[in-house]
């Protein structure tokens, strides 16, 4: 059975479709959603986003925001959202450098390791292509 599931972001639709199963990065770890999940409201965390729909896999990376599963299917409201064609893999390696010097060079640790996720993401999103 499928359900409805649409990603929204501040400046755009970033998907909205029927899916079987969604793999969500929530703030404490990875979560499932089928058809028929019971109602929920999880805060997202950095990582990769799977939807599978009909035998296909579509992939993003998103960042902070939050996710509901409700009668309308899921609701994903993400404050960023990449496809894999929109990481430039370079950029994302050059990123992550930076945000492995800044652990090191920084006192605002938690800044730093949400800049590491954040760019491992891409560097994984990237490898879906």
């Amino acid at each position: 059975m499928s359900f409805s599931c649409r990603i929204v972001t501040p400046s755009s639709a970033a998907f909205s479709g029927s899916v079987e199963y969604a793999s969500i990065p929530a703030h404490d770890g990875q979560l499932g959603v089928a058809d028929g999940r019971a109602p929920l409201l999880v805060k997202l965390g950095i990582g990769l986003l799977r939807l599978d729909a009909e035998g296909d896999s579509h992939w993003f990376a998103v960042h902070g925001g939050f996710a509901q599963v409700g009668e309308e299917g899921l609701v994903i409201l993400a404050e960023q959202c990449e496809t894999p064609s929109d990481v430039d893999i370079d950029a994302a390696r050059t990123a992550l450098a930076n945000a492995n010097s800044d652990v090191q060079a920084s006192g605002s640790v938690v800044e730093a390791e949400a800049a590491q996720s954040a760019e491992r993401a891409r560097i994984d999103l990237a490898g879906k292509n």
